[in-house]
């Protein structure tokens, strides 16, 4: 409960650089930084992912989408048949191809295979997919304005009905393999990532802000800038986490999170530094 108390403390107080308390960190040992740099980036990150989960039902959505997917190919006709050589995909009909998936009580064009269409057409179609003759056209999922087309490869391709309830195999064996590594991805895999992306972009900030520092303050050095940075991305961290819950595409761009970053680290050396008075020369631990 102590220890709980602690964390809570230090977290309120490492939100604003200000003294006291910047200035007890130069008597502060190392450690007790780091672990609160651990500790905030796997407790803000658990709390992040729990309500992004629950604000657009995440895993909910994910198998309702995977469901729908798999009856979506499993709907390919079954007198169709694609052919691709040379570089130019053919078929069997006279007329487009058209492949939906309901989502949320609307129905998505997913796929569109039409020969005489051009790069324009998918527009026109408002399809997530387009093939035509020569090439496939898919919309970026960053930007619905925007669209990635590809040229077909010379290798000979045939896709009947029989290709794609194979490929729906593979997709339903790769789904349920990815349901069993869900747990190992939320719990372990990301949380590391997390921190150790964080840890660069605050050692990366360190760098900079000590060779700045070094100058004005004598006797600071690039470890104790690095557990200073700890506390000091307190705020830009929620900040950009927040947003990211409020909408993902408003989230602050990691180069404006870096410079947030800097600047709440360059106030706290200041703050470290600029007054030394006896009560303020006694670390946390």
């Amino acid at each position: 409960m102590k220890k709980v108390k602690t964390f809570f403390y230090v977290f309120r107080s490492s939100l604003l650089p200000h003294q006291p308390f910047y200035h007890k960190l130069i008597k502060t040992k190392f450690s007790f930084s780091l672990k609160y740099f651990l500790f905030l980036s796997i407790i803000v990150y658990l709390v992040f992912v729990c309500i992004y989960a629950f604000k657009f039902n995440l895993f909910q959505n994910f198998s309702l989408a995977s469901t729908n997917f798999y009856k979506s190919l499993a709907a390919f006709p079954d007198d169709l048949i694609i052919s691709i050589k040379n570089g130019k995909l053919t078929t069997n009909y006279n007329r487009p191809y058209f492949m939906w998936m309901d989502n949320n009580q609307k129905k998505i064009l997913l796929l569109v295979i039409d020969e005489n269409g051009t790069q324009t057409s998918i527009k026109d179609y408002n399809a997530l997919t387009l093939l035509t003759h020569e090439a496939v056209i898919s919309r970026s999922l960053f930007d619905k304005n925007k669209y990635i087309i590809n040229s077909f490869d010379k290798d000979s391709i045939i896709i009947d009905k029989a290709k794609v309830e194979e490929i729906n195999d593979i997709l339903k064996n790769v789904i349920s393999t990815i349901y069993l590594l869900m747990p190992f991805v939320f719990i372990i895999l990301l949380p590391l990532i997390v921190i150790i992306v964080n840890f660069l972009y605050l050692l990366l900030a360190s760098i900079v802000v000590h060779f700045f520092a070094k100058y004005y303050f004598k006797g600071i050095t690039l470890r104790k800038t690095l557990q200073i940075a700890f506390h000091a991305f307190t705020l830009p961290l929620l900040v950009n986490y927040i947003l990211g819950i409020i909408d993902p595409r408003i989230a602050i761009l990691p180069i404006t999170f870096f410079a947030l970053t800097f600047l709440f680290l360059s106030f706290a050396i200041h703050e470290c530094h600029y007054v030394v008075s006896p009560h303020h020369k006694r670390g946390f631990f």
